[in-house]
């Protein structure tokens, strides 16, 4: 092995790294590369068979492999191995064989040189390691560039799951703010609007007869236990919240009038079920729906939430139905 440095042109000096594998009679001619007065200067490390090739690729960086058509066999899936275990660009040179050159093209090597050009011509050769070198850095910058990808996306996921456990509400469980449900209310509608799809608003209201003026700490611990509650049959991209002293508005992407009736009736069993736990000190609850679906004639805030207020007056005030849609 050798080392030689010269300055191109432009006055940087370059070295690269090639590993010549090639049998004893055929590699002679292509150490030319150690000493010819070319642009780019090759550090030149020998391999005479397979295995000495994988060592030296395991032991050193190196920037381009050359291979001599004597080291090489077209039904031999060995260099091919050997390149996928150690991705760099790869040289093969050989008499116009078409076969074989067929053979090696298709097996992964990245360019091919004639042998009587490569021995005859140290600067073609010495160019031709060069964009085959080219080739490798953009391979590996574009791997690097895809890995960056992958993680600034697993950090965008990252982000999105803590801005959704840091969105405005209050309570443990998240209730969210009726302006921040009057704002997600207004994206949504603008969602609809520039790109079609179904959206139901559901606005609910809970009360008791036994007690029908509560106390502020009570207001806040039933809002609380409704949202706890309300969070365990909701799906992940359904937005709940505050809606007046005693009430509560849900947006459902994606849902139309039939889904949200049947969300509603889940929601009511799960609060009212035989088998929920007791709510808070606030007897005889009673829990009303009104839904209001997107649709052309539904197609502003204003008018989703008239609608959906019209509706919750009716289970409110109706034959004992306690979803109207």
């Amino acid at each position: 092995m050798a080392n030689v440095l010269t300055s191109n042109p432009s006055g940087a000096t370059e070295r690269r790294r090639v590993v010549v594998a090639a049998d004893d009679d055929a590699r002679q001619p292509y150490l030319a590369l150690r000493t010819q007065a070319a642009e780019r200067v090759w550090e030149v490390l020998e391999a005479d068979c397979f295995d000495r090739a994988r060592f030296v690729l395991q032991m050193d960086h190196c920037d381009a492999l050359l291979l001599d058509a004597g080291l090489f066999r077209p039904d031999d899936d060995a260099w091919p191995w050997l390149l996928s275990q150690h991705p760099l660009p790869a040289l093969f040179v050989s008499d116009f064989r078409p076969n074989v050159v067929l053979a090696a093209l298709r097996q992964g090597f990245n360019q091919w040189l004639p042998r009587d050009v490569a021995v005859s011509e140290p600067r073609v050769l010495s160019e031709s390691l060069y964009q085959v070198a080219l080739l490798g850095e953009a391979h590996r910058r574009a791997r690097v560039t895809g890995e960056a990808l992958q993680e600034a996306r697993r950090q965008v996921s990252r982000l999105v799951s803590l801005l959704w456990e840091a969105m405005p509400g209050a309570g443990g469980a998240r209730w969210f703010t009726q302006r921040h449900m009057m704002e997600r209310l207004a994206q949504e509608v603008s969602r609809c609007e520039r790109h079609g799809g179904a959206l139901s608003v559901v606005l609910g209201e809970v009360s008791s007869p036994a007690r029908p003026r509560l106390t502020p700490e009570e207001s806040h611990e039933l809002a609380s236990w409704l949202a706890e509650r309300m969070s365990l049959s909701r799906r992940r991209s359904d937005i709940i919240g505050q809606y007046g002293p005693h009430g509560f508005m849900m947006l459902l992407p994606g849902s139309s009038s039939v889904g949200a009736i049947a969300c509603c009736k889940r929601i009511r069993s799960l609060l009212l079920g035989a088998d929920a736990p007791a709510p808070p000190p606030v007897p005889q609850l009673q829990v009303y729906f009104g839904v209001a679906a997107y649709s052309p004639t539904s197609a502003t805030v204003k008018s989703l939430l008239s609608r959906a207020e019209e509706r919750l007056d009716q289970a409110r005030t109706g034959d004992g139905e306690p979803v109207v849609a």
